[in-house]
């Protein structure tokens, strides 16, 4: 997928791939590539595969005779008038779907002058759910497959920036203050740890879909023998599920929407902690804003984190869907329908989502405008008051009492807060330092610098030590 589509709103024609089950969504967030898959259309065509497949597997056991088998192959196709017409009347669209194709198998018996009705092996011996849910798995890993693309280029971009800013030297911040230095490339790399760790959930979660669930009415293999589920499994390129109900477990579909959400989620963190930093108070960062961009209809000046706040807002939609396939876990018995409607959208929103914000955080990522001085300037604001841990651990080494230590270091920070709260400039917390004769006794001059060194060499050694841990290169 081209993901600068998606920058500018897609401009695709998505029109041919959305029905009903689709049509649930701003038509400017429609990933393409996941409404064709989630449609009633692409479901059907994928359920077509399993159909003439159960047909394939019938034949090999002599019950489908040769030119019966000759015609499905050659004509098996969804009519979709007759689908339509017959969905009107029964309200139950596998059973139209079923019509439909076996409409347009004996359509090509007539034509060729023959009084048989092959189109009569259609869904020989299933019940909905067979292909409905061996679809679903199609639905499911193909989904998978897409935001895997999509997270690794976010993967990719992520690691080229965080390299290009490992020594970006920036304050830390815990729960919204100055806590200690770190770097822009530090903060980078730990959004691709998380997202690393999500990748291989998903490619393991994958895995579980590689299946196939044809073991008819409440899964117990009575009309449907061991050897046609195996057959079409092997038709199918994938492996038949060890049991099921009339569906395959809903427990899987919860853990596909799970991990949906955990990806959401750092894709909100990631958009956070941009929209926090681009603040005008902060300034260290701003997503790409284009020269004929608006931030307001009358606020001519605002340069809005806009794509960050939609990834945020999006990305909450998706985990939303979590909790409604908890609630479809406890199915009654074998099956009910209480699962069948609501993911007809969960799971289409949920994959549709997870993959547009992965590809737009990318772009917001690349395009990330980064600026340096404004970081320093930030660290310099507090004049140094954040290395007051780094004085704490000196006196401790040098044999002061740590409660002691911390509270002659805790009366010169506050005082400097009061300072600061008051309108005026933090006082330089060194030279605080330097000027407590009680200090002085305990630690030189140079020990005392070296815990405000502005090189920060320390921070960047440690911050080498997490890029080789995560495989990165190690910046000379």
């Amino acid at each position: 997928m081209h993901v600068d589509l998606l920058v500018g709103f897609l401009i695709l024609d998505i029109n041919k791939y959305i029905s009903e089950g689709v049509e649930i969504m701003d038509t400017k967030y429609i990933v393409p590539e996941i409404a064709k898959v989630w449609s009633e259309q692409g479901r059907f065509e994928m359920m077509l595969l399993v159909e003439v497949a159960n047909c394939e597997a019938w034949h090999a056991r002599g019950v489908i005779p040769e030119e019966d088998i000759r015609i499905i192959r050659e004509a098996a196709d969804i009519n979709w008038r007759v689908y339509r017409n017959r969905l009107r009347k029964s309200r139950h669209d596998v059973s139209s779907f079923v019509a439909a194709v076996a409409y347009e198998v004996d359509k090509r018996a007539r034509q060729r002058g023959l009084k048989r009705h092959p189109g009569r092996w259609i869904h020989y011996k299933l019940t909905s759910y067979d292909p409905w849910d061996t679809v679903l798995a199609m639905q499911i890993r193909t989904s998978i497959g897409i935001l895997l693309d999509q997270i690794d280029r976010l993967l990719f971009t992520l690691q080229r920036r965080g390299t290009e800013h490992w020594n970006t030297v920036m304050i830390g911040r815990t729960h919204g203050m100055h806590a200690e230095p770190t770097t822009l490339g530090a903060k980078l790399a730990n959004y691709w740890f998380v997202l690393s760790e999500h990748r291989k959930n998903l490619v393991t979660h994958s895995e579980f879909w590689q299946l196939a669930k044809i073991s008819g009415p409440v899964g117990t293999h009575e009309n449907v023998p061991e050897e046609v589920e195996e057959f079409i499994a092997r038709l199918l390129g994938v492996r038949p599920i060890p049991i099921a109900t009339q569906t395959i477990h809903r427990e899987w579909v919860l853990r596909y929407l799970h991990q949906l959400s955990e990806v959401a989620a750092t894709i909100e963190k990631i958009g956070t902690d941009i929209r926090l930093l681009q603040m005008p108070e902060i300034s260290e960062v701003e997503e790409y804003f284009p020269e004929e961009a608006e931030g307001s209809s009358i606020m001519v000046h605002k340069r809005n984190p806009e794509v960050c706040e939609r990834c945020c807002s999006l990305a909450r939609e998706v985990s939303e869907t979590v909790s409604t396939a908890r609630a479809n876990v406890p199915n009654w018995h074998e099956r009910d329908l209480t699962t069948s409607a609501n993911e007809r959208s969960t799971l289409f929103r949920a994959s549709n989502l997870a993959v547009y914000i992965t590809a737009q955080m990318a772009v917001v990522i690349e395009r990330l405008r980064v600026f340096p001085n404004r970081m320093r300037a930030n660290l310099d604001l507090t004049a140094g008051i954040v290395q007051s841990g780094k004085v704490l651990n000196l006196l401790v080494e040098k044999g002061t009492n740590r409660t002691k230590a911390r509270r002659v270091i805790a009366a010169h920070t506050n005082a400097a807060w009061q300072t600061y709260q008051g309108g005026d400039p933090m006082p330089s917390l060194r030279e605080i330092i330097l000027a407590d004769l009680t200090i002085r006794r305990c630690l030189s001059r140079e020990g005392i610098g070296a815990c405000f060194d502005p090189t920060y060499e320390q921070l960047l050694e440690g911050v080498k030590v997490s890029f080789r841990r995560l495989g990165w290169n190690v910046p000379k």
